[in-house]
């Protein structure tokens, strides 16, 4: 499901959809969740159940695909062979915890004490997690984004913009910056979804 929708859009824009603009709105939201999907390195869908396979390192964490911690979305962690066939029984749940804390959204998995693969059989070669993997749906920032952008693209194909170009008062007048690219909201927007790497 797109982030954005065509009453967003019409929001955004302050008007409705002309018939061609609404033939059109299923590739163009499509780009727009492409865009932002890159621009901020991760996708909001609604989650699934699957099992991934990570590689088992010496190491207290692994990093995980984003997975979602619920009641009714359980969590299994467990070693697998080459041929991804269980190998012992699932990790204890008291050995590991999901994180970060809380936050319903997990995107590594922490030892509580030695490391993953320790005291494993030789055959062990990945760590499997099976869980619901997915973000869920897309907070209202993104949404607004989406419609936004979604938006700009439609009024810039008619040589227009949403952004404030240009104003006059009594005598007195300025231009702004084109912001038809790099709206400063919707650049603060993704940037709260970038991580800040310390190295």
């Amino acid at each position: 499901m797109a982030y954005a929708t065509q009453a967003s859009v019409e929001s955004a824009l302050g008007r409705s959809l002309t018939t061609s603009e609404a033939a059109g709105l299923d590739a163009l939201l499509a780009a727009v969740d492409a865009f932002i999907n890159n621009r901020i390195g991760t996708s909001f869908e609604t989650p699934a159940e699957a099992t991934r396979y990570y590689d088992v390192e010496r190491s207290r964490m692994v990093d995980v695909d984003p997975f979602v911690v619920a009641e009714d979305k359980p969590l299994r962690v467990f070693y697998v062979d080459a041929d991804e066939n269980p190998v012992g029984s699932d990790v204890d749940t008291s050995d590991y915890e999901a994180r970060p804390r809380n936050e319903t959204v997990k995107t590594w998995l922490q030892r509580r004490s030695g490391y993953w693969g320790s005291g494993c059989p030789s055959n062990v070669t990945n760590l499997a997690v099976k869980a619901f993997f997915g973000r869920g749906d897309a907070p209202a920032d993104i949404q607004y984004a989406a419609s936004w952008l979604a938006a700009q693209s439609i009024s810039a194909q008619l040589g227009m913009s949403l952004s404030v170009k240009s104003e006059s008062i009594e005598g007195y007048s300025r231009t702004f910056a084109d912001m038809t690219k790099d709206n400063v909201q919707i650049t603060a927007i993704f940037d709260n979804y970038n991580e800040v790497l310390i190295g």
